[in-house]
């Protein structure tokens, strides 16, 4: 996760485990900035559900501080590395509603797009080779929309390499769910369906690897409806080099 390394570097190491080896009551007469440095020694703590305890303590006691919002970051990514996903998103929206225009801002943008594409993945089925495309899409249509986002309002953002990588890989999500949505039709001879479906395919994802396996669904579907072929290649030249 790459350039999430960046907030981690920056933030992170000077303000993360804030209060990590006892209470932030024991340091109650200090100022903020005495908590944060007395706190580069524990780095090596790695207990997430403290962490998370410690800054959402911090951020309720000093409220007024310059070092709020470098903690609310932290806290997005220790919700999201702890499976939070609820609560990472619910502070995402109120910093962005709070803070529009934070030097960070394409930081946050990019961990709500992260955290829907995590909500979209299921590790274990993945690690044993279970095809899930025909699942629904609204986490990744939501994480492609924020990714987007990101790119369209800042282009020279540190996260933008990886979020056009991500871009990538959820065209191809989407476009293998079409696909598994074809065959369902096809399955069933639905067949004026499946040519629909491919011409959407065609129009929408025209680059992806799942047009390839559509194509055959749809040139089945006109023979059997006896319909004359026109081949979308007439139209449009389909890239089909994806080493």
């Amino acid at each position: 996760m790459i350039r999430i390394k960046h907030l981690v570097a920056t933030s992170m190491l000077s303000l993360l485990l804030v209060g990590c080896s006892g209470s932030i009551d024991e340091h109650n007469d200090k100022p903020p900035i005495y908590i944060y440095k007395n706190t580069k020694q524990l780095l090596h703590n790695r207990n997430l559900k403290s962490i998370i305890k410690k800054l959402e303590t911090f951020c309720m006691r000093y409220p007024p501080s310059p070092h709020v919002h470098k903690a609310q970051l932290d806290l997005i990514y220790a919700y999201y590395k702890n499976n939070d996903f609820t609560m990472a998103l619910e502070l995402i929206d109120r910093f962005i509603r709070i803070n529009p225009d934070h030097q960070h801002i394409d930081y946050v943008i990019y961990m709500r797009g992260l955290i829907n594409m995590t909500q979209d993945k299921n590790l274990l089925q993945d690690f044993i080779g279970i095809d899930r495309s025909d699942r629904d899409l609204i986490y990744t249509q939501n994480a492609l929309k924020y990714f987007t986002q990101l790119l369209r309002d800042y282009p020279k953002s540190v996260y933008s390499t990886e979020a056009r990588n991500h871009v990538s890989y959820l065209t191809e999500r989407q476009a293998k769910y079409e696909l598994s949505v074809a065959e369902f039709y096809s399955k069933h001879r639905a067949y004026v369906a499946v040519i629909n479906r491919v011409k959407g395919m065609l129009r929408n994802y025209p680059n992806t690897k799942a047009v390839n396996k559509a194509l055959p669904l749809m040139n089945d579907a006109y023979h059997k409806l006896k319909i004359p072929i026109k081949t979308y290649q007439k139209e449009k030249t389909i890239t089909t080099d994806y080493s």
